[in-house]
């Protein structure tokens, strides 16, 4: 997204919404953005698989497709420009991907509090992964207040709408988070290899015998 805002200061970005970005000539930077995102979506989702089960952790796990399949909408079906008076198929398709996309915000709440209080292996990373929680919900909670205070009662957008900067906000925050919990993920992995291939104890091994 950086790139492609960089490449296309036409699209100015404390109004006009980040989708926008896939419609220039660097829009590929910022359609493989979102299908990233989706990917990087999914694979937490594979990487989650087998952790202590709970039914708020298989809500937040399965809400990670929804966020992944936010994502592969926002890349495969570009957005309309911002003063489109009849909407395009794909313009209207692309519009469900910010509603889809909102599900990341929902596991990040379900995971975080989950996967800590059934595993002692997430207890040493929680910091991190609430402290991502807390990042993503701050910026849904930016964006809705500003949405609230900033958007005509009819809708729609305009300079007068300066909504752009949270829109770009809330979609780095929700990169962040799946990074930072994969990499948690990754952690948790780890330690629980490492304490596998610890040899037994001498002692302990007779006693078991």
């Amino acid at each position: 997204m950086g790139f492609a805002q960089v490449t296309q200061p036409e699209v100015v970005p404390s109004w006009r919404p980040p989708s926008e970005l896939a419609l220039g000539a660097t829009g590929w930077a910022m359609t493989t953005g979102f299908a990233l995102l989706g990917l990087a979506c999914v694979l937490l989702f594979a990487a989650l698989r087998g952790q202590p089960a709970s039914r708020t952790a298989h809500v937040g796990r399965y809400a990670l497709l929804v966020g992944a399949a936010g994502g592969v909408l926002g890349a495969a079906f570009p957005t309309d420009r911002w003063d489109t008076t009849v909407p395009t198929a794909t313009g209207t398709v692309h519009n469900i991907a910010p509603v889809l996309l909102d599900a990341v915000p929902l596991a990040a709440i379900l995971l975080g509090v989950s996967l800590v209080r059934r595993s002692q292996g997430w207890r040493p990373v929680r910091r991190w992964l609430w402290a991502a929680a807390a990042l993503v919900v701050g910026a849904v909670v930016v964006l809705s207040v500003s949405m609230g205070i900033f958007l005509p009662q009819g809708g729609g957008l305009g300079p007068d709408v300066p909504i752009g900067w949270q829109a770009r906000g809330l979609l780095v925050a929700v990169a962040a988070w799946v990074a930072i919990a994969a990499g948690c993920a990754l952690a948790v992995a780890r330690t629980a290899h490492t304490a596998d291939d610890q040899p037994v104890p001498a002692d302990t091994a007779g006693a078991a015998r």
